[in-house]
């Protein structure tokens, strides 16, 4: 009797012990984290945007992983992003920041990295076709920003400051998604989520104090990949539509990526633009 209640005991000890690995298996198929930075990482994206289904405009935009560098025991970056406008204009900014903390896509999703806290900015326009600009511009930035920069702070995403929710999306997840885009082929994370605002009128600006749409719903889904550095991102189809009734749509595609392939465009001492107007002596730029 004693022999056949230990066997039971233990039938019953291995069954939690699946059920445990099984439910812990599971809830970790439901996300991924994205691979920390590393000089050379490279990432380059396609963004088609539609309005009321007809295609506006096309832009390239690549993200470089170009420098790194430790200041007061801080880790810094030197993000590289090059964004191709598609109308002739290229604009390409080179900020210093800390890496985001280590984190799952899911919560990556949340980041801008075209508007991560800086603590130093480089910045430079071309237009195609033109006598090339000889030199990078430094703009200075303010106290307040530095000390957000340096405390490792990040911005909110665009479809949150947009619909005026204050905090991030529930997100419906599929894995084992396999999708062919123009950097190969992956097996991704599908992040859905849907959300509206039909009551909410207020208007906020965005950082050029232009006027933004205040939108009924918004609609996203994201494709990611460990395999892709940076952030993680391998498609993204997104549409909003307005209170009038007009609908923007989006679609971000990789088109290339590299864990070691990362050039750097600023190659210059670059030229200091102070908030006060008076010329200050900037640190030199690899």
């Amino acid at each position: 009797m004693k022999k056949y209640f230990c066997i039971w005991i233990l039938a019953l000890v291995l069954f939690f012990a699946c059920f445990h690995t099984w439910a812990f298996a599971d809830s970790i198929l439901q996300d991924f984290q994205v691979r920390p930075w590393a000089v050379g990482q490279m990432v380059k994206y396609q963004t088609d945007f539609y309005t009321d289904n007809l295609l506006a405009r096309t832009e390239t935009t690549t993200y470089s992983i170009v420098d790194q560098e430790t200041i007061n025991d801080k880790n810094y970056f030197w993000l590289e992003i090059e964004d191709d406008k598609g109308d002739g204009a290229v604009i390409t900014q080179k900020i210093q920041v800390q890496q985001p903390e280590p984190m799952d896509f899911e919560n990556f999703l949340t980041i801008d990295l075209q508007h991560l806290n800086a603590r130093r900015k480089i910045m430079g326009i071309a237009i195609k076709g033109s006598r090339p600009i000889p030199s990078f511009n430094e703009h200075e930035i303010s106290s307040s920003d530095i000390a957000k920069a340096e405390a490792g702070s990040v911005e909110k995403p665009s479809v949150i400051l947009t619909l005026g929710i204050k905090s991030k999306p529930n997100y419906i997840v599929t894995t084992n998604q396999l999708i062919d885009v123009k950097a190969g082929n992956f097996n991704t994370y599908l992040f859905h989520f849907a959300l509206s605002n039909t009551t909410t009128q207020k208007v906020i600006t965005d950082l050029q104090s232009k006027p933004l749409p205040v939108f009924s719903s918004e609609n996203s889904d994201d494709w990611g990949s460990p395999r892709v550095p940076i952030c993680g991102l391998v498609q993204r189809e997104s549409e909003s539509k307005e209170m009038n009734g007009s609908a923007c749509s989006r679609r971000v595609e990789l088109i290339a990526f590299s864990d070691t392939g990362a050039v750097s465009k600023v190659k210059y001492k670059p030229r200091w633009i102070p908030l006060s107007g008076k010329k200050q002596k900037s640190e030199s730029v690899n």
